[in-house]
C-alpha cells in the first residue's frame, strides 16, 4: 500500500515528467482567413500535444496559421539557448511548415499528410524572438466538424534538451511507482519511502546535472527491490493503426499506407530488434498492386518473422453489423489473399477499434485458423464500470475457446511511466508476468516512431523497469500461455458500444445489405445452376467487405467516403445481376416462352409473395401454375402483376399469367369503425383469414391486431370500447412513426444520448386503401412533418399471415450542435405478458434487456415469450430497441459529425414485416422468413428459346428433419461447390442433407476452407448431420 509521502514523490515526478515532455508551446496565433487564433495543451493520443482552440478549415481552401517564435532562455529546467528546435507536427491533411518565409517542411498536393514528422525548425534557438513560424493547412474538399477539426492539426515543439530530461523524470516516475506498488513486506517498503524522500520538491528548479545526480541516487536506492519490477516482461508490438476512411477518404488512405509502409521499411534497417504487426489484406491488395517493390520488401521480412500480419478478416470490419455469410467471407478471404500472397497462414484476428464484438466470433474466426484475437473496445472486464482484462478465454455462442487480448490503448508512444502504468493494471493486478503494449501513431497512419524505438532501448534492460521488447501479439500471446495461467471466461457477445452507429448513414447500411443480399443470391444461384463465377464473386465481395470497416458500416465518416460506397455498390450490383441473369438462364432450362419463371434463392421451401412487371392487358388476371392449378392475381399499379407461389429451396417454378373472365373477389373484407372515447377518430378495418386489424385513418397506425389462429389481440390500444373507458393509445399501435430529439452533445454519428424528446406521429394524415385485391389490400399514409414527409404502406395479404410495411421517407432534418440530434423510428407496441426481447446476431441470435437502450440486430428481432410473441423483419436497418413488450426500429438520424449532413437531402426506403406467430420464435421459422424477406422470389417472363432437359449438372440441395438447421447459403469454387449450414435457434440437433450424390465423398471444411474431415453421402444421396448450438458448417460437394 502506498503512503502519502510517496504517493506524493511519484505525482511530482509524474507531473514534471508530463509538463517536460509537453515541450513549448506557443499559444497565440493569427489565422488567415479568419484573424487569431488560440493553442492550448491537450493529451490526443496519451500524449501532450498544442491544439487550436477553434478551427474553421474551408473545403478545397488553404488556412494559414503563423506565430512568433518567442523562446525562453530555459524551460522547466533545461537550458534553450543553442539548443535546436524542433516540431512534430501531426496533421489528417497535408501542410506546409514556412520559417520567415522559407519553406522547412511540405506536403506535395494530392500525397497525403507526411504524419508524425519530425522536423528541424531551428538549428540553435536564441532567447527571444527566433522568427515567425507559419502552418499552411491545405484542407480536403469535404468539411470536418466539432472536435475532430479541432484536433485535425497537432503541434509539438521540443529540443533534444527537453526530451533527455522527460526520458530521467519518466523513468524515475516508473521506478518509483512500480517499486511502491510491488513492495511485498514493511522492509521493501521502507527502501521505497527512502527513495521517495531523494525526489526534490521543485523538479524544474534542478539544474541537468543536479537532476541527474538526485534521479541516480534514487535508483541506487530501490535497488533492494528492482527484481520485483524487472520480472515482468512487456511485449511491445509496433502497430500503425490505419482507418481506411474516417475523416478523409480511401483515396488519401492508399497514400497514407504506403508512406507508413516505407517509414516502417526504415526502420527496420535501422533497428534490427524491431517487430512490427499490421493487419487489414485490402491494404496489402493495394501495395501489391500500386506499389509491388514496397510489396515485395514487405514479403521478404513476412518471411523472415518479422513482420506480423494480422490478416484473419479483409478489413478492420464492424463486427455487429455484417451478416453471418459475410463475417464468413471477410475471413474466407482475408486467410485466401494472406496464403496466396503473403506466404503465412494468419493467425490473429486484430480489431482494435471495432464497435463491439457479436457472439459468433470466437467460432468463425477459430474457423479461419485465428488462434489469438485482440481489441480494444467491448472488453469484457469493464462491463458495470470494472477494469479491463488483459487477456481471457472468450467463449462463443456455440461453444468455440478463442484467446482475446486486450489493451488499455491500441496506439500512442512509449515512456517507462506508460509501461509502468500498463505492467500494474494488466500485470500485477492480475497476476501475470506477461504484459502486452501496443504502440505507434494511428487512425490516420503514423506507425512507429523512432523516438519511440530509441526510448524502448533504454528501457529494456534498465535497472528497476519491467523488462521491454519488441515483439508480436502472436508471439504475446505464446509467451502469456507457456506461464498457464488463470484466466477469465466470457461468454457470447461483448457489450455495445457507439450504439449511434447502428442507424447514422442510414445510407451506408442500405448500400451493405443490398450488397450482401445480391451477392448471396448470386453465389447461390450460380452454384446451383453449376455456373463458373468464383472469381468475379469473390472481387465483387472484396467491395462490400471494404465498406463494412466500422467507420464506414458505422455512418462515421466524412460525406464523401458513403458517396465512394455507392459508386462500389452499382459495381457490386451489375456484377451480381449479371450473374444470376446466367445462373437463371440454366434453371429456367425446360420452361415454355411466354410464362413467369419464379426462382427461390433460399435453402429452404417457400410461399410468398412475388410482383412481376408486363403482364399484357389491363383486365383482371389469374396465374396457373405448371400443374393447371389456378391462382388469384392482382393488378398493382399500371404495370404489375402479384400474386402468391410456392418454390422449393433453389428451385424454379413456371406460372403463366391469364386473363381472369372476371374479377376474383377478394377475400380480404374492409370496413369502418368509429371509436368511442375519441369520436373524430375513424379506422378502417381489415378482416383477412389470419388477422382482424384496425387501422386508424388519421395517421395510419395497426390499433388492433387480433390474431384469429392463435384466437388472443396482439395489440388493442386505440379504439375504446362502449361497455368501459378502455385508454386510447395508438402511439403504442403497430407502424408507429416517432420523432426522436437528442440535446446537442459529442460524437453524435458514434453516440445516442440525452433523448429530451419522442413524438408520435398519430394525427393529421390520411390513410386511404389504395389497392383492395384477392391477393392484398394496401393502405397508405402520408405523414408531413417539420421540413420532411413519409409515406407508410400498410399491406395486408390474403395468403400470408403477416403484415408488411413499406416505408419511404424524404428526410430533411439536419443536426446542429444548437439545436440537436434528430432521429425518426417506426414503432410496434404489442400487448403481451411476456417480454423476451432477441435479436438476429452473426449466424445466431441474443437475448438482451427490454430496457429502451439501442442494440444492433441484422434481419430480424422479436418480443415475447414461450406461448406467444411477434418478429418483426426488416430489409435493411440495424438499430434496435425495445421497452416492455414495445419493439422499435430506428430509420434515420441527423447526426452532424464528422458528417455536418448525413442523411439530410435523401429520400430512404425500407421494408419490414410483421410477424405474429403461436409459441417462441425459436419454432415459428423466424430465420427462414428473414432470409426469404430479405431474398425475394425472382420473377422474370421467358423468352422465345429452345427448351432442353434441364442440365445433370444443376444441384438442388434440401434440408429434412431438424428445423432449426438453415442454409446460408451455396457458393461457387474453383473445383467444386460448397454449402454452408448452421443452428439457428440455440438448440443442438440434427438434420438430413439431400439431393449429393450417391455413395460419394463430401469434405467437410473450415472458413479457410481447409478440409477438417472427410464424410460420406449414403445410397439415396443423403448425409446425416448433428449440429451444436448455433454451430456453423461448411461442405464442399464436387
Amino acid at each position: 500500500m502506498t503512503s502519502g509521502f510517496v504517493a506524493d514523490a511519484v505525482e511530482r515526478l509524474r507531473s514534471a515528467a508530463w509538463q517536460t515532455e509537453g515541450g513549448w508551446l506557443p499559444r497565440e496565433w493569427t489565422r488567415d482567413p479568419g484573424g487569431t487564433a488560440s493553442m492550448r495543451q491537450e493529451n490526443v493520443h496519451f500524449q501532450p500535444v498544442g491544439v487550436f482552440d477553434e478551427v474553421d478549415l474551408r473545403p478545397g481552401e488553404p488556412t494559414l496559421f503563423t506565430t512568433r517564435l518567442a523562446l525562453p532562455s530555459s524551460l522547466y529546467g533545461v537550458p534553450l539557448e543553442g539548443e535546436p528546435l524542433q516540431l512534430t507536427i501531426n496533421s489528417v491533411h497535408p501542410i506546409d511548415v514556412l520559417l520567415d518565409d522559407e519553406r522547412v517542411f511540405g506536403d506535395s498536393i494530392p500525397v497525403v499528410a507526411s504524419g508524425p514528422a519530425l522536423i528541424e525548425l531551428l538549428g540553435s534557438i536564441v532567447p527571444g524572438d527566433n522568427g515567425e513560424l507559419a502552418l499552411r493547412v491545405l484542407t480536403p474538399g469535404h468539411a470536418l466538424a466539432g472536435e475532430w477539426a479541432e484536433t485535425s492539426v497537432t503541434v509539438h515543439l521540443t529540443t533534444p534538451g527537453l526530451r533527455e530530461r522527460f526520458a530521467m523524470l519518466d523513468a524515475a516516475y516508473a521506478r518509483l511507482l512500480l517499486a511502491a506498488e510491488l513492495a511485498e513486506s514493511e522492509e521493501e517498503s521502507k527502501v521505497v519511502a527512502a527513495a521517495a524522500a531523494l525526489v526534490p520538491e521543485d523538479l524544474h528548479s534542478s539544474t541537468v546535472a543536479e537532476l541527474r545526480a538526485a534521479l541516480d541516487r534514487l535508483a541506487e536506492t530501490l535497488a533492494p527491490v528492482a527484481h520485483r519490477a524487472e520480472r515482468f516482461r512487456v511485449h511491445c508490438v509496433g502497430h500503425s493503426h490505419i482507418d481506411l476512411a474516417w475523416l478523409w477518404t480511401w483515396d488519401d488512405t492508399r497514400e497514407v499506407i504506403k508512406r507508413d509502409v516505407r517509414s516502417v521499411l526504415a526502420m527496420f534497417e535501422d533497428y534490427p530488434e524491431f517487430r512490427f504487426t499490421h493487419s487489414q489484406p485490402a491494404g496489402y491488395a493495394m501495395l501489391q498492386e500500386e506499389t509491388p517493390e514496397l510489396f515485395e520488401r514487405v514479403r521478404d521480412l513476412i518471411a523472415e518473422r518479422r513482420w506480423e500480419p494480422a490478416t484473419v478478416q479483409w478489413v478492420e470490419g464492424d463486427l455487429n453489423l455484417a451478416s453471418g455469410p459475410a463475417q464468413a467471407r471477410q475471413i474466407t478471404e482475408a486467410v485466401r489473399y494472406t496464403r496466396e500472397h503473403l506466404g503465412v497462414s494468419p493467425s490473429v484476428f486484430l480489431a482494435p477499434d471495432s464497435f463491439g464484438h457479436c457472439g459468433n466470433l470466437p467460432q468463425l474466426a477459430a474457423q479461419g485458423g485465428a488462434r489469438v484475437h485482440y481489441h480494444h473496445r467491448g472488453n469484457p472486464g469493464r462491463r458495470a464500470g470494472g477494469a479491463l482484462w488483459p487477456a481471457f478465454w472468450w467463449e462463443g455462442d456455440d461453444g468455440s475457446r478463442l484467446l482475446s487480448v486486450g489493451t488499455p490503448v491500441y496506439l500512442g508512444p512509449v515512456s517507462a511511466g506508460r509501461i509502468a502504468r500498463d505492467v500494474l493494471a494488466q500485470g500485477h493486478a492480475r497476476g501475470l508476468t506477461e504484459v502486452c503494449y501496443f504502440y505507434g501513431v494511428g487512425d490516420h497512419g503514423g506507425g512507429p516512431t523512432r523516438q519511440s524505438l530509441d526510448m524502448l532501448r533504454l528501457i529494456g534492460e534498465a535497472p528497476g523497469l519491467p523488462r521491454a521488447f519488441c515483439s508480436t501479439v502472436q508471439g504475446f500471446a505464446d509467451a502469456l500461455l507457456a506461464t498457464a495461467p488463470n484466466l477469465p471466461v466470457s461468454r457470447g457477445e461483448s457489450s455495445t458500444i457507439f450504439e449511434g452507429c447502428y442507424v447514422t448513414h442510414a445510407d451506408a447500411k442500405r448500400y451493405n445489405r443490398d450488397g450482401e443480399n445480391l451477392l448471396v443470391t448470386a453465389e447461390s444461384l450460380a452454384a446451383a445452376a453449376a455456373v463458373g463465377a468464383a472469381d468475379e464473386l469473390s472481387a465483387a465481395w472484396r467491395k462490400v467487405l471494404f465498406h463494412q470497416f466500422h467507420d464506414i458500416l458505422g455512418g462515421a465518416a466524412v460525406h464523401a467516403a458513403f458517396r465512394d460506397q455507392a459508386k462500389d455498390l452499382a459495381q457490386v450490383r451489375a456484377t451480381a445481376l449479371n450473374v444470376t441473369g446466367r445462373a437463371l438462364e440454366v434453371l429456367e432450362t425446360g420452361l415454355p416462352a411466354g410464362c413467369v419463371a419464379v426462382t427461390n434463392p433460399v435453402g429452404a421451401h417457400r410461399t410468398d409473395v412475388l410482383s412481376v412487371a408486363g403482364a399484357p392487358g389491363n383486365g383482371p388476371v389469374v396465374a396457373v401454375a405448371r400443374d393447371g392449378t389456378r391462382l388469384p392475381a392482382q393488378r398493382s399499379g399500371k404495370e404489375n402483376v402479384v400474386f402468391v407461389a410456392s418454390v422449393p429451396a433453389f428451385g424454379t417454378e413456371g406460372y403463366r399469367i391469364e386473363p381472369a373472365a372476371s374479377a376474383s373477389e377478394p377475400v380480404i373484407t374492409l370496413g369502418e369503425h368509429r371509436g368511442v372515447n375519441y369520436g373524430d377518430a375513424l379506422f378502417h378495418t381489415v378482416d383477412t383469414p389470419h388477422f382482424l386489424a384496425h387501422v386508424r385513418k388519421d395517421c395510419g397506425v395497426i390499433t388492433t391486431l387480433y390474431d384469429k389462429r392463435a384466437g388472443r389481440e396482439l395489440v388493442g390500444y386505440g379504439i375504446g370500447r362502449a361497455e368501459w373507458a378502455e385508454q386510447v393509445r395508438p402511439d403504442l399501435g403497430l407502424g408507429v412513426l416517432q420523432l426522436i430529439d437528442e440535446h446537442p452533445h459529442t460524437m453524435t454519428a458514434w453516440v445516442i444520448d440525452e433523448v429530451h424528446s419522442e413524438r408520435s406521429l398519430i394525427r393529421g394524415a390520411r390513410a386511404e386503401v389504395v389497392e383492395h385485391g384477392p391477393v392484398r389490400t394496401v393502405i397508405a399514409t402520408r405523414h408531413e412533418f417539420r421540413s420532411s414527409s413519409a409515406t407508410v404502406r400498410l399491406v395486408f395479404y390474403a395468403a400470408l399471415a403477416r403484415v408488411d410495411v413499406e416505408l419511404e421517407v424524404d428526410w430533411q432534418e439536419r443536426g446542429t450542435p444548437d439545436s440537436g440530434v434528430p432521429g425518426l423510428a417506426i414503432s410496434f407496441g404489442t400487448r403481451q405478458l411476456d417480454a423476451e426481447a432477441w435479436y438476429e446476431t452473426p449466424f445466431a441470435a441474443a437475448r438482451r434487456p427490454a430496457d429502451g437502450l439501442m442494440v444492433p440486430a441484422l434481419r430480424w428481432a422479436d418480443i415475447g415469450g414461450e406461448s406467444y410473441g411477434v418478429a418483426v423483419l426488416n430489409d435493411g436497418k440495424y438499430g434496435h430497441d425495445a421497452l416492455g413488450t414495445r419493439l422499435r426500429v430506428h430509420v434515420v438520424r441527423g447526426a452532424y459529425d464528422p458528417d455536418p449532413v448525413s442523411d439530410a437531402g435523401r429520400v430512404d426506403r425500407s421494408r419490414y414485416a410483421i410477424l405474429p406467430h403461436a409459441g417462441s420464435w425459436r419454432d415459428a421459422g423466424v430465420v427462414a422468413a428473414a432470409a426469404a424477406f430479405n431474398q425475394p422470389l425472382i420473377a422474370r417472363w421467358t423468352g422465345d428459346r429452345s427448351a432442353p432437359p434441364r442440365p445433370a449438372e444443376m444441384w438442388h440441395p434440401r434440408l429434412e428433419g431438424h428445423g432449426s438447421v438453415v442454409v446460408a447459403g451455396l457458393f461457387p469454387a474453383a473445383d467444386a461447390r460448397l454449402i454452408r449450414l448452421y443452428e439457428s435457434v440455440g438448440r443442438a440437433g440434427t438434420a438430413r442433407l439431400t439431393g449429393l450424390a450417391p455413395d460419394t465423398p463430401v469434405a467437410e471444411v473450415d472458413l479457410a476452407e481447409d478440409i477438417v474431415r472427410i464424410l460420406q453421402a449414403d445410397a439415396r444421396g443423403g448425409l446425416d448431420l448433428t449440429f451444436g448450438p448455433f454451430q456453423v458448417r461448411t461442405l464442399r460437394v464436387a
